[in-house]
């Protein structure tokens, strides 16, 4: 096989290992950034019930200091009815007395309904911490996995660049702007093997004289569909 084919399919070898390493230091990064935020997805609905539980606490201490107020109120309009001698004052005062226990029932009722949201909230509260507990720790040693593989990725990648800078001195600096051209534009696939007389790279037929040139492999023969430079697999 002609020499400077060979390194062109020693350097697309490299590229297509390099080109996944390189997609591998993209998705990783990316991927501990993806379970991170689920972690903090499930740590802000921990905080948010949390949040809404002293809310309902609040509103239940309100609520106690408006029945206890209310209470007063009453025991007020009882003394005051209790020594009341006008017939219309009394009615207006049970009238007023009544109204504040009718409140006070609702106030209640509130009151009683909100103690069970609350209970049910809280009641969450562990459970909820064990899973935020149990999403770290998952994802603790997925980031340490994450630190190891891109440290071991980087270190092939500085392999693999000093593989492709012995094998890029072996070629022309022609054959190999053409071959990264057509890298980057065939998908890696720069350099394909002939399947009969058809190039495998586009389906191509070759002409009977192109055919003879690549099986003869002494110079680089490239496919005039597809421009990918041929070779006969052994």
């Amino acid at each position: 096989m002609n020499e400077s084919l060979a390194a062109l399919l020693s350097l697309q070898e490299i590229d297509t290992k390099r080109a996944r390493l390189l997609r591998d230091l993209q998705r990783i990064p990316r991927e501990q950034q993806q379970r991170l935020a689920e972690v903090d997805a499930v740590r802000t609905r921990l905080e948010r019930g949390r949040e809404e539980g002293k809310r309902m606490r609040a509103e239940e201490k309100n609520l106690e200091l408006e029945m206890k107020s209310r209470d007063e109120k009453l025991e007020k309009l009882r003394v005051q009815a209790n020594m009341s001698r006008d017939t219309s004052t009394l009615l207006a005062t049970n009238h007023q007395m009544q109204t504040i226990k009718d409140e006070n029932a609702k106030l209640e009722d509130r009151a009683l309904g909100l103690v069970d949201r609350i209970n049910e909230v809280e009641r969450d509260f562990d459970k909820q911490e064990k899973e935020v507990a149990k999403i770290q720790e998952l994802y603790n040693a997925f980031a340490e996995n994450c630190e190891k593989e891109l440290a071991e990725t980087k270190q092939q990648l500085e392999t693999l660049d000093r593989d492709k800078s012995g094998v890029t001195v072996k070629v022309s600096r022609e054959i190999l702007e053409t071959y990264n051209r057509l890298f980057q534009a065939r998908d890696g696939l720069a350099v394909c093997p002939i399947d009969g007389d058809v190039c495998s790279g586009c389906s191509t037929v070759l002409l009977p004289n192109d055919l003879m040139k690549v099986k003869s492999a002494k110079d680089i023969i490239y496919c005039k569909s597809c421009s990918r430079a041929l070779f006969v697999q052994k």
